[in-house]
């Protein structure tokens, strides 16, 4: 809580200054604590209305609330103020892929693409709005390009995880692996323990999708034994061991051992019914978000109206769950609002 004590003076002494209300509201955010964050930011824009940082966040606030239609007012704004930049017209996107409006997201993306060729967050996006359609070749496509074009490792193993995700939606199980496989690799070469370990439980929940249990119980064990061994917090640790458990309570269930001995007592419920998510989850969590990592964070469900017919659609809801985390402000770093 001594974040949000030290926000909460810097703004009592600042009550003017737009950059402290946001950053309020970007707590606030991160808390989920949507109502505090949209009044902190609504704030912002009436102290400094072209102060775009504001726009873009609060536009996402509206969406987290389900509220679209005023999240697309706020973006059509943010797309006024920065109009030469990439990174409005890549949320406004992001909010109509939410809304299952992909041909319309598509053509922002493109807007996006259109003023920097090489924004990786829009391809991702793009290839994103492809699958959901039933164009995998397409999708492919796109992260190919991606991948070929990365700058950095982050923006190339993105890119991989796209394809391990269309992949496995169309039952390419094997293909997705190899995806995966690669995704390693990149984190292996610079010994990033928390990438390779998120990148072992996505191979085992696929394995676990394919039926090969003792496979993805090797993986979920080597990516426990990865994050402990590791100079991560305590914290870290403690939650990748309570996350180990639900993965292993998965395949325990794929065998049919409902009492698997090396899950603790105290979790037998949980081993009973957590897979349940994973296997049926009612909604399927959107793979842009939470894998786009470096840009944004927060969880994204697509409406039901719009959910892909594949059987092998609940694999995306597997992949997803190495990543996700409680969500957080996303896309600050754009080059107009950090210029």
């Amino acid at each position: 809580m001594k974040q949000k004590d030290y926000l909460e003076k810097l703004v009592t002494a600042y009550p003017k200054d737009e950059r402290a209300l946001t950053a309020l509201g970007n707590y606030h955010f991160a808390q989920q604590e949507f109502d505090q964050a949209i009044a902190d930011y609504k704030k912002a824009a009436d102290v400094a209305p072209s102060y775009s940082p504001a726009f873009n966040i609060l536009g996402y606030s509206y969406r987290q609330q389900g509220n679209y239609a005023d999240a697309e007012q706020v973006f059509k704004k943010y797309v006024e103020l920065i109009p030469n930049d990439p990174n409005p017209y890549d949320s406004y996107a992001e909010l109509l892929l939410k809304m299952g409006k992909f041909e319309d997201s598509i053509a922002q993306y493109r807007e996006a693409l259109s003023i920097d060729s090489r924004f990786a967050p829009s391809h991702f996006g793009i290839a994103a709005d492809l699958m959901y359609m039933g164009k995998p070749e397409d999708a492919t496509a796109e992260l190919q390009k991606m991948a070929a074009d990365a700058r950095n490792d982050g923006e190339l193993r993105t890119a991989l995880f796209g394809l391990a995700v269309v992949n496995a939606d169309r039952g390419k199980l094997d293909q997705a692996l190899d995806n995966l496989t690669q995704q390693y690799a990149v984190a292996e070469k610079k010994n990033d323990a928390a990438a390779m370990a998120g990148d072992l439980r996505a191979k085992g929940n696929v394995l676990e999708q394919m039926h090969r249990y003792d496979d993805a119980d090797q993986q979920f064990n080597k990516s426990l034994q990865l994050i402990e061994g590791s100079s991560l917090s305590q914290e870290i640790k403690d939650n990748a061991k309570l996350l180990h458990h639900y993965n292993l309570a998965g395949v325990a269930i794929g065998k049919k051992d409902y009492w698997a001995p090396n899950l603790m007592p105290s979790n037998s419920a949980r081993a009973l019914t957590a897979p349940t998510t994973l296997l049926c989850g009612s909604k399927l969590t959107n793979w842009q978000e939470e894998s786009l990592w470096r840009k944004r964070i927060t969880t994204k469900q697509l409406p039901n109206s719009s959910r892909p017919t594949s059987k092998t659609h609940k694999i995306s809801i597997a992949l997803a769950r190495h990543t996700r985390q409680k969500a957080t402000p996303q896309k600050l770093g754009s080059s107009a609002e950090n210029g």
